[in-house]
């Protein structure tokens, strides 16, 4: 590895974990802290020294780190969906982060996994079958979904999945 500074960052790092922020402030805010970093591992790096100097912390692996990461840069420039994202769970932002949603879909599925109250295994049903709002509704207006078919779903990370029907 090549030898960089990453004091500033430990020392935002620490600075964090002292406020004892809600976890999704948390983990925006350790994301902005990776993103300001421009070197490749800082992701790695900042996930190391969680690790060493929180050990009964958890939710600090590398690939955690990278994803708070982009859960920075996904929401940075768009405020009105970070309050939405806010609202919700790490495992339901991972879910619609990781997606390949457009925007109105991404909106569509913060909505109504705010509103429902999701867990992954629904989320991800609506991903997968597509069952998005037609046009992205206003937050304080009734939602109401009928989704006629039954799966289940077996996955396998978040990218390989299979569908079957329910019997």
């Amino acid at each position: 590895r090549k030898n960089i500074d990453y004091s500033e960052m430990y020392e935002t790092l620490d600075k964090l974990m002292a406020k004892q922020l809600r976890q999704m402030e948390l983990y925006r805010e350790i994301g902005k802290a990776v993103c300001r970093r421009t070197e490749k591992g800082a992701a790695v790096m900042a996930s190391e020294y969680l690790n060493k100097q929180y050990p009964d912390a958890k939710g600090f692996s590398p690939r955690s780190l990278r994803r708070m990461r982009d859960f920075y840069r996904t929401y940075e420039n768009q405020p009105a969906l970070l309050c939405r994202a806010m609202k919700l769970g790490w495992i339901q932002n991972v879910v619609i982060m990781e997606a390949g949603l457009t925007r109105d879909q991404q909106i569509s599925c913060l909505q109504r996994a705010a509103s429902e109250k999701l867990s992954k295994k629904k989320l991800l049903e609506i991903i997968l079958n597509r069952v998005f709002a037609e046009e992205p509704v206003d937050e304080s207006a009734e939602i109401c979904y009928n989704i006629t078919s039954k799966i289940r779903i077996t996955a396998l990370g978040l990218r390989k999945f299979e569908l079957l029907p329910v019997k």
